[in-house]
């Protein structure tokens, strides 16, 4: 399990009851089957959508950074 840091909070928008697993690979298809399952019940649909109501700020280290990777 893996609990999204700042960075996907504010630029992937994760939100509070967000976060990642892993299953093995044999578990895959039967996991998202069941998952797609459970949430049409309730009525959930996915992708959810999100909305961002303020403007995306970029780090000002990341703007060097991405110069000089350009260079």
């Amino acid at each position: 399990m893996v609990i999204p840091g700042a960075g996907d909070r504010d630029f992937g928008t994760t939100q509070d009851h967000e976060l990642g697993f892993t299953a093995p690979k044999e578990m895959i298809k039967d996991l998202v089957e069941s998952l797609k399952k459970a949430g049409y019940e309730k009525g959930v649909r996915y992708p959810v959508p999100t909305s961002i109501t303020e403007p995306l700020m970029i780090p000002e280290a990341w703007t060097i950074l991405n110069s000089k990777l350009k260079r």
